[in-house]
């Protein structure tokens, strides 16, 4: 029996029957005590939300991870930021452009899960190329999508 299918006759269960039923029924049927299977519930939900807050770290998480001197340190704080606002590498089909450029692969699903990679490529750069995309955010954020498009089709950078 597939998982999804057992997890849908558990659901009916519980619905049909009430939570404490069903653990006073697995109890008896697995000869163990209620005490064991409720703790066994609550260690698998403690489980599953480690794992799900553990694949999102913050940019501030990420950064006191890596040994940065404080200057490239904030550059990179900055670039985290304008990360996150989509300033910088704004888009996926960006992140994998940069990825293709600094031949780093493969690109995660999403901007949120290429963070990390993307802090490690920039962490290898030097200082002045930070200072060059730091100033490029700058620059950018005042233009909108719609600019940017028509700058493209116009040549223009």
């Amino acid at each position: 029996m597939s998982t999804d299918l057992l997890d849908l006759h558990l659901k009916l269960l519980v619905l049909e029957h009430g939570r404490t039923r069903v653990v006073q029924s697995l109890a008896r049927i697995s000869e163990v005590s209620e005490a064991s299977i409720q703790e066994q519930l609550a260690s698998a939900a403690r489980a599953k939300v480690l794992k799900s807050s553990k694949g999102s770290s913050t940019p501030d998480q990420l950064l006191a991870k890596m040994e940065l001197q404080p200057a490239k340190r904030e550059r990179l704080a900055t670039l985290a930021r304008e990360y996150q606002n989509k300033r910088f590498l704004g888009e996926l089909r960006l992140v994998g452009k940069f990825f293709r450029e600094h031949q780093v692969g493969p690109v995660p699903k999403t901007r949120v899960r290429a963070l990390p990679k993307v802090l490690s490529i920039l962490a290898a750069l030097p200082e002045s190329q930070l200072d060059e995309l730091v100033a490029d955010c700058v620059n950018e954020s005042s233009r909108s999508g719609f600019s940017h498009l028509a700058g493209a089709i116009m040549g223009q950078k």
